[in-house]
């Protein structure tokens, strides 16, 4: 029986809302529906290509926009070429990484990892910066007795099913966590940056792997960035000719702010 008449038969049910679902592709819209996407869908023009924090914009009398220059890509030698993110780290998106989470989570995370290589192709088709390809996906690894402790990584999963979107190989074992850091969500940005320190290595094996090569790391959230800067510093030194990250949401937003616009005017 195809696919297109188990749908019919047993609709798809929206990870998110508890929903039945109506699709014409599933492997496009995944398991969570168009109403929730839409709750989290940014416009690009807003967000900082490095950091995909929002950047000050002015809008012109004539109705077009002019970027500034990100303040917190000043202040930070972010060691990555690009960032990418679903959306900001609040409302539905954050209820739903924090689900991803848990032992049962893998089905929520594959879907929202298509949705973050959906969004990766989206980007790409209209940025001069993106790189052109990723030779290798790579999920952030996590300590053993934390993945013990939680019985699953979800960043394996989103890794796996941006890979399937975007058409290159996974490596889940290239990257190893050798101690084990405190929370982050806990520490200050300063704090962070030295709680990730030579915390992380990668395999022996598979240096030679990763020469010359375009790497993409991926992750279910991005507050500091102090980790993906971490890892990619640590791929560009045995390395790797450039390295992107990905991640599902996006903190470091401080409290619910919105992208700031300066006030209209004329521009001399």
């Amino acid at each position: 029986m195809s696919i297109g008449m188990l749908d019919v038969i047993s609709p798809p049910i929206c990870l998110s809302c508890q929903r039945k679902m109506v699709v014409t592709t599933r492997h496009q819209s995944g398991l969570i529906c168009r109403p929730c996407r839409l709750t989290w869908n940014a416009a690009q023009r807003e967000l900082c290509e490095v950091c995909a924090l929002p950047r000050p914009v002015i809008q012109c009398r004539e109705g077009s926009w002019i970027r500034l220059a990100c303040s917190h890509c000043v202040t930070t030698d972010f060691r990555f070429f690009q960032a990418y993110v679903l959306g900001p780290y609040r409302g539905l998106l954050r209820q739903l990484v924090l689900r991803t989470k848990v032992s049962h989570g893998s089905p929520l995370c594959y879907s929202l990892g298509r949705l973050l290589g959906e969004r990766i192709l989206q980007v790409q088709g209209h940025t001069s910066n993106s790189l052109p390809g990723f030779d290798m996906v790579c999920p952030v690894p996590m300590h053993w007795r934390r993945r013990w402790h939680r019985r699953v990584n979800g960043a394996d999963f989103i890794a796996r099913a941006v890979g399937d979107v975007l058409g290159c190989s996974v490596n889940s074992g290239l990257l190893r966590c050798t101690r084990l850091a405190k929370k982050q969500g806990t520490l200050t940005v300063n704090q962070r940056v030295r709680n990730v320190k030579s915390c992380y290595k990668v395999n022996r094996r598979q240096v030679r792997s990763i020469e010359q090569r375009r790497v993409l790391v991926v992750d279910d959230i991005m507050t500091s960035g102090a980790t993906l800067n971490e890892l990619s510093d640590l791929l560009l030194r045995k390395g790797a000719v450039g390295v992107a990250v990905a991640a599902i949401a996006r903190g470091g937003y401080g409290n619910d702010r919105v992208s700031p616009v300066l006030p209209t005017g004329r521009l001399r």
